[in-house]
């Protein structure tokens, strides 16, 4: 169950409800890694840049919480 974001709406349902069943046995820590690890091509590139750009607003943000 890879999902590349190039799909018609009805496999990205199908993609998300396979999700959910397997959530169903992940323990919640776990289940944003499952969902990332089924990312791949351009979608996969985008979760990456998406993911940097997130950890440096962190970043900034106690950054600003110190001073």
């Amino acid at each position: 169950m890879k999902f590349n974001g190039k799909v018609t709406p009805k496999e990205i349902n199908q993609w998300l409800k396979d999700l959910e069943q397997v959530f169903d046995k992940f323990l919640e820590e776990n289940k944003m890694s499952y969902a990332i690890y089924t990312l791949f091509g351009e979608v996969e590139h985008w979760w990456i840049s998406t993911k940097v750009i997130m950890e440096e607003r962190s970043e900034l943000a106690l950054e600003e919480e110190k001073a």
